[in-house]
């Protein structure tokens, strides 16, 4: 993840969304999400590789972070599997299975060439158990129970 140091407010970025969107482009989406889970499903996440193109949000939302195509690019370039902006932004996100301090460099590097001077790069792990529910019930509460 490379994080700009720059404010950004969900509000405007939900305001430079369209009221609506293309027949074409929802299925570009839909495409890619299904594309994207089906290759984390079955481990094989090479074949995500250019999914992550979006027609939805992120062309509306480009000018908040400058440099985010750029970002993206140099992501891919340097081995990424894919990258995106993360939301509302300005956090630019990239699937890797190594290399990740030098795509972390890369997306670094054109946000600084766009004139984002200060980036946090964090190095994150996917959960791949998602949501949990544990129950804890206290010795004594089961035996109340009954």
């Amino acid at each position: 993840a490379a994080i700009p140091k720059i404010e950004t407010s969900t509000r405007t970025a939900r305001s430079l969304l369209p009221p609506s969107v293309a027949f074409a482009d929802a299925v570009s989406n839909l495409r890619n999400a299904s594309r994207i889970t089906a290759a984390f499903f079955e481990r094989k996440y090479e074949e995500a590789r250019g999914a992550f193109s979006d027609r939805l949000h992120q062309p509306y939302r480009a000018a908040l972070v400058p440099g985010l195509e750029d970002a993206i690019e140099s992501a891919e370039k340097a081995g990424a599997i894919g990258a995106f902006l993360s939301g509302a932004g300005p956090t630019v996100m990239a699937i890797c299975l190594n290399s990740e301090a030098a795509i972390g460099q890369a997306m670094t590097k054109a946000l600084h060439k766009a004139g984002l001077e200060s980036v946090d790069v964090q190095i994150l792990s996917a959960d791949n158990s998602g949501v949990q529910v544990v129950r804890f019930l206290p010795k004594n509460a089961r035996e109340a129970r009954c």
